[in-house]
């Protein structure tokens, strides 16, 4: 399941290619939070959660609403963060969120050392760097 947030669309833009190459539903955020809702989500989901960046971090709201949810707890989860320049502590932030809701982090164990393995291991090319990579065959090597 994707499960995003988005305030000016660039999320939801991300969401809606992420969404067409892995065929995984949506869940829109934005009403869920305003509506107090929260999601039936199985405990062998994995989840990905797409948001922006606000002062190098997830959205409060965001952050407050997966705390307050006790559908979550034990899956998998990949935080997906759209931003204008850098993400801050937002990886330091959504790790320390996963081990307070016990989920688990998927990612990199430490932090983003710019490898290009995200880029060029997705097998379904749905992660780009910006508008660099877009179109670009992915690197392997041969051997």
């Amino acid at each position: 399941m994707v499960l995003y947030f988005s305030g000016t669309g660039n999320s939801k833009h991300l969401t809606d290619i992420i969404a067409d190459k892995t065929k995984q539903p949506l869940y829109y955020l934005n009403d869920a939070i305003k509506k107090g809702e929260h999601s039936e989500i199985s405990q062998n989901e994995t989840l990905i959660f797409v948001t922006p960046i606000y002062g190098w971090r997830i959205p409060s709201i965001v952050e407050e609403w997966i705390h307050e949810n006790n559908n979550l707890n034990g899956q998998k989860v990949y935080f997906v963060m759209t931003c204008g320049g850098g993400i801050g502590n937002a990886g330091k932030c959504t790790k320390r969120l996963c081990s307070d809701k016990n989920l688990q982090y998927l990612g990199w164990r430490g932090a983003c050392t710019h490898c290009m393995t995200c880029i060029c291991a997705c097998p379904v090319s749905a992660i780009e760097y910006g508008d660099i990579s877009k179109g670009k065959r992915r690197y392997h090597c041969p051997n």
